[in-house]
């Protein structure tokens, strides 16, 4: 699904789970994007001023629970050089409004391993991901509990921390949202479907990781990446990073017996469950081949299924699966669009490689196998399944955006369901759907019914859908209901979606308690926006049925009373409490030409008082005023842009008045474009005109300057510094009065690597296109002088040096041991000059 250009720098994907078709696409700038039956929207659902440096950004996306009734969608993104935030949408409609600042004060120092895994849990619980944010920092580690850095945390959709979490102290020095601990970098995370367990990918320095995590586990931070121990637990999917120190196991022992080798290494292996293992150079030729880790009954034995006669043999080398170097976002496939055997499997990427991963489970929810699925996707960063039941992924690489798309080559007719384990909050709503496979040869009729299970689950809307060739291939949606009860037990129903000639398809719906239960009003948002001599609406419903027939009523509390909504009495039965019944928000047009506000109140006896916040835009004539201010400096050969904007109805047009040969203005937007060719002061005067006298006008001066070099400086290592191994640190910035397009990195005056400019972090440079990606190996002990240098647009530059100490290891130490740098050295030559960037996130 190529994108018009606007994609680039993809963070994450969500789709909203109320049938609408909307793929909400994440960028690293700022930009929150939908995806719309396919096709990308003009307009940013919103736009974020976020700091970039780095891996900091807009990271991550996830919407509520109660989504089809609330609309919330919830964003992870880094605020400044010291902080992240979890921000609130509304997503009524495909421009966002009503933005809050859910929690703030997260973790960052404004580099790397800022973590940006966010996602509703089967609780209701909000969750999201930190790592120890990176460069050294090493933040929250071990037990500080007093830190967001390192951590999974778990958050109240209101913002607020459970007191059920497992380090709550309430007024103690503990960080009371901690879930669990010792996370380098968790880039993403997601639930389960089947299960409902936690999922938390760990960017690595030596594996790439992926850990099943609850309430209070420590994963083992930095430190014992695929060796946890005491009392860490253990990954359930691992690859070496970069595969830079790809682990060959020796094999001391092969037995063969009813078709289950088990083979004994002379060291140990550090295989999991489900990894994949290539077996070479065993004495017996039938033992070679590719296996998948069937059990792990010591650190120096595994087996694996393997057809074959009864054999015993020796030697020989087992070599894990070599994936990428970046773990990225991942997906359960949880729909009928697929075979059995692809359905609940986990399809994960990394970015290093654009692979896209698949591993499958048994029936106990143990990895049974772990291979490449799909390749290409430029710096592959996410996946997620669509309401087709089809599985989308992305690339953060890719010059212009890309989305992919998997589905079968040759389907055959049958209902597609998605998904087919459905998590609801007492009192909510959440929705199914459903299409058919291929075309039809008629109508179909298809029926959604409860087939077994509590009561309290029912079927709102869509218990009947009609198909015909003209519609089968698009998702209808079926609404789905959990009401309200008196206990405090969680309820469980099954869902059967059936068709004549067709094979049924099941729903697990299970229904998180909230506590017993009182009756409440819900309402599908809280804020509004509208125009004068316009109307919006907000719908309500009651979260429980009433024990008798309920008035509702609908006031204006306080504001302008140019804003009025009715009808002033909504009614509610035990048969329609779950139907959200609507209102009408309507602003009259008035004289002045200030912006109104009221604030609406629904009520009812008994009932806590929900209110709707409602902002009336004046659409009032009135005279134009310039509300922005130009940049007063530009440089020779460089572009010079101003975006003039303008108050005043209707909108004004722009034009220059006074201005330097060559600079125009866009006469609808505003924005004045400029390349100046000397150095001197140019005057420059807009105006902006919408037919209301006066026009607005605004006058400046620009003084245009020479190019001037650029500076550079490292920011490590710092000078004086020993370093070692295969994972250090060599990078830093540069500093232009028009930006920089590149670096170039020297050790002892041999050129090593040249790190093109990242436009989307600019002026940030790497040896190695990465952090801890700068190989000291294949330098010989003592000093040696790093030398940075940038270089701007015109060929300028501007130079850095440390000297440094190299004290490597003598050779024979565990290759675990090496890191897992990028960069190779003098020993590749001009190979280095060609490699492309990678570990962008590690």
């Amino acid at each position: 699904m190529a994108s018009t250009g606007s994609l680039a720098g993809i963070t994450s994907l969500a789709w909203a789970p109320d049938g609408s078709n909307r793929l909400f696409v994440t960028r690293k700038t700022g930009e929150v994007r939908i995806v719309k039956n396919g096709a990308l929207l003009a307009t940013p659902f919103a736009t974020f001023a976020p700091y970039t440096n780095s891996e900091c950004g807009v990271l991550g996306a996830c919407f509520d629970p109660d989504f089809p009734t609330n609309h919330r969608v919830y964003f992870f993104l880094t605020v400044s050089a010291s902080e992240q935030r979890i921000v609130r949408m509304d997503a009524s409609a495909d421009v966002g409004t009503g933005a809050i600042d859910l929690v703030s004060g997260l973790s960052t120092v404004g580099q790397n391993h800022d973590g940006g895994g966010i996602a509703f849990g089967p609780d209701g619980k909000l969750y999201w991901s930190i790592g120890n944010n990176g460069n050294g920092a090493a933040l929250g580690e071990g037990m500080d509990l007093a830190s967001s850095a390192s951590k999974v945390c778990r958050a109240n959709a209101d913002g607020s921390a459970p007191s059920d979490n497992p380090f709550y102290d309430g007024s103690g020095p503990n960080f009371d949202y901690v879930f669990a601990r010792g996370f380098r970098n968790p880039f993403t995370m997601t639930f389960q479907p089947a299960t409902g367990s936690l999922w938390v990918n760990v960017v690595g320095e030596n594996y790439e990781q992926s850990f099943l995590v609850g309430s209070g586990d420590y994963v083992g931070d930095r430190y014992a990446e695929n060796n946890q121990s005491g009392g860490a637990i253990s990954p359930r999917i691992v690859y070496r990073t970069n595969g830079n120190v790809t682990y060959d196991a020796a094999i001391a022992a092969t037995v063969r017996s009813g078709s289950v080798a088990t083979v004994t290494t002379t060291a140990a292996h550090r295989f999991r469950r489900g990894g994949k293992v290539v077996i070479t150079g065993v004495t017996d030729a039938s033992f070679n081949g590719t296996v998948y880790v069937a059990s792990v009954p010591s650190a120096t034995t595994f087996t694996a299924a393997q057809a074959g006669a009864n054999a015993t043999s020796g030697s020989g080398t087992a070599t894990a699966g070599n994936f990428g170097g970046c773990i990225t976002g991942g997906a359960f496939l949880d729909s009928s669009a697929v075979p059995a055997a692809y359905r609940g499997n986990f399809f994960f990427g990394d970015y290093n490689t654009g692979n896209l991963m698949r591993a499958t489970f048994d029936g106990a929810n143990n990895v049974t196998s772990v291979d490449l699925f799909a390749t290409g996707s430029s710096g592959q960063i996410d996946a997620a399944v669509g309401p087709d039941g089809l599985l989308y992924f992305a690339g953060y690489g890719a010059s212009t955006g890309e989305i992919h798309r998997a589905s079968l080559t040759t389907p055959a007719q049958a209902l597609v369901v998605t998904p087919q384990n459905l998590f609801l909050q007492e009192g909510g709503l959440a929705v199914v759907n459903v299409r058919l496979a291929i075309s039809p040869a008629g109508t179909v009729t298809v029926g959604v019914a409860r087939s077994s299970g509590d009561t309290d689950v029912s079927v709102a809307s869509g218990a009947t859908l009609t198909f015909t060739a003209a519609n089968y291939s698009v998702p209808q949606t079926v609404t789905i209901s959990a009401a309200g009860d008196a206990d405090t037990a969680d309820d469980a129903a099954t869902l059967a979606v059936s068709a004549a000639g067709m094979t049924t398809e099941n729903v697990a719906v299970r229904v998180h308690d909230t506590g017993a239960a009182a009756i409440g009003i819900t309402l599908s948002a809280t804020t509004l926006a509208i125009s004068e001599g316009s109307s919006g609406t907000v719908t309500v419903r009651l979260t429980i049925a009433p024990a008798a027939t309920t008035t509702v009523s609908v006031v204006r509390a306080t504001g302008d009373a140019d804003i009025t909504a009715a009808p002033t009495a909504l009614t509610f039965t035990t048969a329609n409490f779950a139907t959200p019944q609507t209102i009408t928000v309507s602003a009259a047009i008035d004289a002045d030409t200030t912006n109104d506000t009221a604030t609406i109140a629904v009520s009812s006896t008994g009932m806590t008082t929900r209110t709707v916040a409602v902002t009336a835009t004046d659409t009032t004539v009135g005279a134009p005023s310039i509300t922005t201010s130009p940049p007063l400096t530009a440089v020779v050969g460089a572009p010079y842009t101003y975006d003039v904007d303008a108050s005043g109805t209707p909108a004004s047009t722009f034009s220059l008045i006074a201005a330097p040969t060559g600079m125009t203005i866009d006469a609808a937007t505003g924005v004045i474009s400029w390349t100046p060719a000397a150095t001197g002061s140019a005057g420059v005067t807009v105006r902006a005109a919408n037919g209301t006298p006066p026009d607005a006008t605004q006058s400046f001066t620009i003084v245009v300057s020479a190019d001037q070099p650029p500076t550079c400086s490292i920011t490590k290592p710092l000078a004086g510094a020993v370093v070692s191994g295969r994972n250090e640190e060599f990078f830093g910035n540069g500093v232009d009065d028009v930006g920089t397009v590149r670096a170039e990195f020297r050790i002892d005056g041999f050129l090593q690597w040249s790190d093109p400019a990242d436009p989307l972090g600019p002026n940030h440079y790497h040896d190695g296109g990465g952090h801890n990606a700068w190989d000291t190996t294949p330098f010989a002990d003592g000093s040696h002088v790093l030398t940075m240098t940038v270089f701007d647009g015109a060929g300028q530059s501007g130079s850095a040096q440390v000297t440094v100490t190299i004290s490597n290891p003598s050779s024979g130490a565990d290759g675990a041991k090496c890191g897992s740098g990028l960069g190779l050295g003098l020993l590749l030559g001009l190979a280095a000059l060609a490699r492309s960037r990678t570990r962008r996130r590690s």
